[in-house]
């Protein structure tokens, strides 16, 4: 891709966010950051609210589409501000001379996982491991993507590695969407 990662989805035609996602590569891959800023409470500030553009829960539905990672990213990172965290890290990302990179969706991970870690042999060194969307599940956690096997989870936001739940480091891998 332009950007200097690996193209893994096309619309088929452009989209209001583009037509093309690209992966970004290995060596930006970042491992053991909780999706959230541990500092703030989500329901004293969550990211969806009941209201003009809908029910939280209809909205957090919608997050998970192909095409709502950069939004969804935009509005965690406008929620939380700087900090060591999956969205920020992905949101300040730059890469191939590319600055408009981001956390994707759950669809566009799943995709990813469809066309990327499927591939024989896999393509761009997948790790056999959980991977953050930018698509919340609720108050408390966000989901992610198992590149092992496709399985999707909700993990809770502040989980890191050596806590208790018995899962290794979730990792962050920014994309881009462009054409």
């Amino acid at each position: 891709g332009p950007g200097g990662g690996i193209v893994f989805y096309d619309a088929g035609s452009h989209k209001a966010w583009g037509r093309y996602m690209e992966m970004a590569p290995v060596e930006t891959e970042f491992v053991g950051f909780p999706w959230k800023k541990l500092s703030v409470t989500d329901r004293q500030r969550p990211l969806y609210r009941d209201g003009t553009d809908g029910l939280a829960k209809h909205q957090r539905v919608t997050s998970k589409a192909i095409g709502m990672g950069y939004f969804n990213t935009k509005k965690i990172v406008r929620n939380y501000g700087p900090g060591n965290y999956a969205a920020w890290k992905a949101w300040e990302l730059v890469h191939g001379g590319k600055s408009d990179w981001f956390l994707p969706s759950q669809d566009e991970l799943n995709e990813a996982h469809r066309v990327l870690f499927t591939a024989v042999p896999t393509i761009n060194t997948i790790r056999r491991s959980f991977y953050w969307s930018s698509s919340e599940y609720n108050y408390d956690t966000a989901w992610t993507v198992n590149m092992k096997d496709g399985q999707q989870f909700d993990r809770e936001k502040w989980t890191l590695p050596g806590s208790d739940t018995g899962i290794r480091a979730i990792r962050t891998r920014a994309v881009r969407a462009f054409g």
